[in-house]
């Protein structure tokens, strides 16, 4: 009979933090992988961020960050950080779908380090299907030269929210979803002729700064504003004395990669995303 035991909740006790980041430093250390986790993923209390945690007595054996960030509420994405045990993660992987089942979810996102060969195999196995990959990237203070951009990057405004979230948008979309009133707060727009031509965000976590949702309007790309924007934004997260400044970028983007690079930063490690549609086995 298993020993472990596998539940799902909400919000976190700080001692069920600790136990997690514990349990992140053990397998780092172990195996030099790394987690797509965002230190500020425990303090979400609005229901966008569920957790899975499975202990076996008083110690945690696997974990699993489920996000909820998606605004059709379609999809969540996993990150999962457990040791590598077949069944700590099939414990863990149908109190997912047990919850997903009560959601209206409809397609799972498990997100792993490309070096993680164990879990790669327990996702397979699970029928996921890998979709695409992203590089995480760190800049790289050496290599960063600060220009003068002479753009003014301001805040985005709140009723900005459909319209930034247009400009992200990759595909048309019949309905466009207006940009949570969390990321808007934390997102900069560089204007021109009372225009947005392009957003950026900034979100910061303990001593680590991340920047998200990047992107020049169409129409207004290959011009040289993107590498002012991302220069600009960069120098000002430099004045905070960060310990550490990330983004992401999908793999086949040749363009972003190409501009990140040039700008100092430094691939670290690549995601794969895996794809699961959901439904009842």
């Amino acid at each position: 009979m298993s020993n472990y035991l596998s539940s799902v909740k909400e919000i976190l006790t700080q001692q069920e933090i600790i136990a997690v980041k514990e349990l992140k430093n053990r397998q780092q250390q172990k195996t030099e992988l790394e987690y797509k986790l965002d230190l500020n993923f425990f303090s979400v209390t609005d229901g966008r961020a569920k957790h899975i945690l499975c202990w076996e007595g008083e110690r945690l054996k696997g974990y699993m960050a489920i996000s909820c960030f998606d605004p059709s509420g379609n999809e969540v994405e996993i990150t999962v950080i457990m040791e590598p045990i077949t069944e700590i993660f099939e414990k863990m992987y149908q109190t997912l779908l047990s919850y997903i089942y009560t959601q209206e979810t409809k397609l799972i996102l498990f997100i792993t380090d490309k070096k993680d060969h164990f879990l790669k195999e327990c996702i397979t196995a699970s029928g996921a299907i890998q979709t695409f990959s992203e590089y995480s990237m760190t800049l790289d203070r050496d290599k960063f030269q600060p220009i003068d951009t002479g753009i003014v990057l301001e805040r985005a405004l709140k009723d900005e929210a459909v319209t930034i979230a247009g400009i992200e948008e990759t595909e048309p979309a019949k309905e466009v979803i207006p940009l949570d009133p969390d990321d808007l707060k934390k997102t900069k727009v560089y204007r021109k002729d009372g225009q947005i031509i392009a957003c950026i965000r900034v979100e910061k976590a303990e001593d680590d700064y991340g920047i998200y949702g990047f992107v020049v309007r169409e129409g207004h790309r290959g011009q040289g504003l993107g590498r002012k924007v991302l220069s600009q934004v960069t120098q000002e997260i430099i004045k905070e004395q960060p310990e550490k400044i990330y983004l992401e970028v999908d793999t086949d983007n040749k363009p972003a990669n190409h501009l990140y690079r040039s700008l100092g930063f430094v691939e670290t490690c690549q995601f794969d995303y895996y794809e699961r549609s959901v439904g009842r086995d």
